[in-house]
């Protein structure tokens, strides 16, 4: 109810939402204010909005609701599928790396075994875990495995240099990682491995590195840029490898290597089901057989 009084600021449109009346709504907000001992809503001629209490409540009513929806998907993938289902959480380069491709190949072995993904950054991977909302997680080796939990190491990684295919650098065959100083460079995420490194390679360079003005987290604004730009960008090679077999962007070709640690599945030993192991080990042998 909280979510959608803010999202239509009105008692009678989100009475009608939630298939209630007018007067019960009014009711139900009453009994949480009293029970909060504090207004949520302000009430106007036009309808409501949120006091300042009531804004900073909203977060945790929507992932209240995130995580009842995410449980009833799952009850119902498991009572509908007698083969069992499987919560996958995942960092990008797992999947844009590797279940692109793993995937399909095993819905077509074993179609009656759901799976369900949802892509995380390395905060959620680690209240997944602590709750333990996947079975299989992949990402990278934890520098300390969590208790109850396996790792086995899937795909090897490494950093690369990415651009549009038709950059004036996409062509050379040998590049020293020195002789892109000159180039304009997408500003990498803070406290990521790729920001360590970036800055570590390019701290004797005076000038600096040169780096656009735009900043952002979203992959696709990241993705655009560098498709309608002569920008370059250090990711990992899991994280564009789709993009680059689909012909989108290129990798330069550069003189060194720069690894970065090896992407595997992290699984319960205790209770890891027959639907998790199966495509734990497909993974591990698909990711064998099609590094």
């Amino acid at each position: 109810m909280l979510v959608k009084l803010a999202e239509l600021g009105s008692l009678k449109r989100t009475a009608e939402a939630l298939g209630l009346t007018q007067p019960a709504v009014t009711h139900l907000l009453k009994d949480l204010e009293e029970l909060l001992e504090t207004q949520l809503f302000y009430r106007h001629a036009r309808g409501v909005r949120p006091t300042a209490m009531g804004a900073a409540l909203l977060p945790s009513a929507r992932r209240i609701l995130d995580t009842l929806a995410h449980g009833a998907e799952m009850v119902a993938t498991r009572h509908g599928e007698a083969q069992g289902a499987v919560r996958v959480a995942s960092i990008t380069g797992g999947i844009s790396g590797l279940l692109v491709r793993a995937l399909p190949a095993f819905n077509a072995v074993r179609p009656e075994i759901v799976v369900q993904v949802a892509e995380v950054d390395v905060e959620q991977l680690g209240l997944a875990v602590a709750r333990r909302d996947a079975d299989l997680v992949l990402c990278r080796r934890p520098s300390i495995l969590p208790e109850g939990w396996t790792f086995s190491p899937l795909l090897e990684d490494r950093f690369v240099v990415v651009s549009r295919p038709d950059h004036p650098l996409a062509g050379r065959t040998s590049i020293r990682f020195d002789e892109l100083q000159p180039e304009l460079w997408l500003p990498l995420p803070i406290a990521t491995a790729a920001q360590t490194l970036f800055e570590d390679l390019t701290q004797n360079w005076d000038p600096p590195a040169k780096t656009c003005r735009i900043i952002t987290r979203a992959p696709s604004l990241s993705w655009s840029l560098l498709e309608q730009t002569d920008m370059i960008s250090l990711v990992p090679h899991s994280v564009v490898r789709q993009l680059v077999e689909a012909g989108q962007y290129k990798i330069l070709h550069l003189d060194a290597v720069y690894p970065f640690g090896s992407i595997g599945v992290m699984r319960l030993e205790d209770e890891p089901g027959a639907a998790a192991l199966q495509l734990a080990d497909f993974l591990a042998k698909y990711a064998a057989a099609s590094p």
